[in-house]
């Protein structure tokens, strides 16, 4: 974001973000998260700070399910059937959540805005056109019909459905994150 608003110093910021248990759920599903786990706990495990840096050595140190996953290529399932805990991906979604809302901070009010994901679901209509004032364009009305229909409402709540004693870990992982987005410290 910093980068973003110096080559853009007149952009608008919109901050989408969605419920942390039900981001979280989602990312483990996504292979650029699952991805970015995996690289973590490589350079974690090498001590380097970026993928770049690692040297044949600290490769050859890794476990072959982690080095090969920084050959030229590389089977997709090393990333797709790799059990990653949930957990961890609630802390991800905490972390990047502190981050965005941190760095909104340093963005002056009039050129940010917040939009929540389950605000979109309740009240779609009125979120777009928010939305659509905010960044000074005309809330079309076949444009609210077209966003209003895309959204998929059954996506809320999908944490629900993991055990108890998961979601309450999950829910734990994500509170920073949440706290971060009421406006508290992360």
């Amino acid at each position: 974001m910093p980068l973003l608003r110096r080559v853009f110093p007149q952009a608008r910021f919109v901050h989408l973000f969605r419920d942390g248990p039900d981001c979280a759920l989602s990312m483990s599903r996504h292979t650029g998260y699952r991805l970015i786990l995996l690289l973590r706990e490589i350079l974690a495990r090498t001590g380097a700070e970026r993928p770049g840096d690692l040297t044949q050595d600290q490769i050859r140190s890794l476990p072959p399910e982690l080095s090969s996953l920084l050959a030229e290529r590389f089977d997709p399932a090393l990333v797709l059937d790799r059990d990653l805990s949930l957990i961890r991906f609630g802390a991800l979604w905490s972390e990047l959540v502190a981050l965005g809302v941190d760095h909104l901070r340093g963005v002056p009010a009039p050129m940010r805005t917040t939009l929540a994901y389950e605000d979109l679901l309740d009240e779609p209509r009125k979120e777009l056109t928010r939305l659509a004032h905010f960044i000074g364009v005309e809330p079309l009305p076949q444009w609210l019909d077209a966003g209003s229909a895309r959204l998929a409402g059954s996506r809320r709540g999908a944490s629900l459905r993991l055990p108890a004693a998961e979601l309450a870990a999950l829910r734990e992982c994500c509170a920073s994150g949440a706290r971060a987005l009421a406006g508290g410290e992360g």
